[in-house]
């Protein structure tokens, strides 16, 4: 990396890729390696993210990062760019704990692999998860860190299923929702109840759907246009987006998950649209105001 490239990272203006991402910060290690092969074979398009003191050593498996400039804002900036999910530690950070700090506040849980060490000790005790082995469970750091939030030797499933939680969140990924898009929606919310009907139970759900039995979830790659799928029996279909419209196969959807406004203003069928968290519902459908027509989502 550059000194241009660098200087442009820490400023949180460096390009970076599409999708959420983890911010993995310390040396390279065959933990942090393996730990990268569980993630990218649960979530392909998670992008992980490398702060390390050498360049040199980033896996192939990790983005080159520069940590960002010790100021607030620059790292709130910074880790919405790159969508943080959370952070993941190995050994000492040899960052800023303010990094730390405003992820903190931010709703980003912080991930260790190995005891805490450095700067880390002094917030243990908000580290989510924190990785080790029975060797490791004397060291000095890890006394500081909630019992609960300890794994001793977890094998890869143990560890994933500790992990998931932490990536798929009711936090908007990578940001939070500013403070006058907040008032606004404040102001907005009787004249959004009365342009959104949401259903708010399962049982709500299924009656709108006339109680299916047997439920078709489709996704947009080539199998969803299978010929044989023709001959499917279902009660509802359920869909994502809306990149198959004019293909032809099953365009009427019963539901359609999205987190996108152009998905609520191209389709113009009935259906109910599945939205990801009770704040990104309320952010669609301030921007949706001015479309013509009411929804109904849950």
């Amino acid at each position: 990396m550059t000194g241009l490239g660098t200087f442009a990272w820490r400023l949180g203006l460096h390009p970076v890729p599409p999708s959420r991402g983890v911010l993995v910060v310390g040396a390279p290690s065959a933990r942090l390696n393996r730990l990268a092969d569980v993630l990218k074979a649960e979530f392909p398009r998670l992008n992980l993210y490398q702060v390390a003191n050498e360049a040199a050593l980033i896996d192939q498996r990790f983005i080159a990062a520069a940590a960002p400039f010790a100021v607030t804002r620059v790292i709130r900036w910074y880790l919405r760019r790159l969508k943080v999910q959370a952070i993941v530690v190995a050994g000492d950070p040899g960052v800023s704990l303010r990094l730390f700090d405003v992820a903190r506040q931010s709703g980003i849980p912080l991930v260790c692999v190995g005891p805490p060490r450095g700067v880390l000790i002094d917030i243990a005790r908000h580290v989510a998860l924190c990785a080790v082995t029975a060797a490791e469970r004397g060291a000095p750091g890890l006394s500081h860190v909630a019992p609960a939030a300890v794994a001793v030797d977890a094998t890869d499933g143990e560890y994933l299923e500790r992990l998931k939680p932490l990536l798929v969140s009711a936090r908007a990924p990578g940001k939070l929702a500013a403070n006058v898009e907040a008032r606004v929606m404040a102001g907005a919310h009787r004249l959004l109840r009365r342009r959104f009907r949401e259903i708010d139970s399962l049982s709500q759900l299924a009656g709108q759907l006339g109680t299916p039995s047997s439920i078709l979830c489709l996704g947009n790659g080539p199998s969803s246009e299978d010929p044989s799928l023709a001959d499917v029996r279902c009660d509802a279909v359920f869909r994502v987006n809306h990149s198959w419209m004019l293909r032809g196969h099953f365009e009427r959807p019963d539901v359609i998950f999205t987190g996108k406004r152009d998905t609520l203003r191209a389709y113009r069928e009935p259906t109910v649209f599945g939205l990801q968290t009770n704040e990104a519902a309320q952010r669609i459908m301030l921007r949706s105001l001015l479309v013509q027509r009411r929804f109904t989502y849950f």
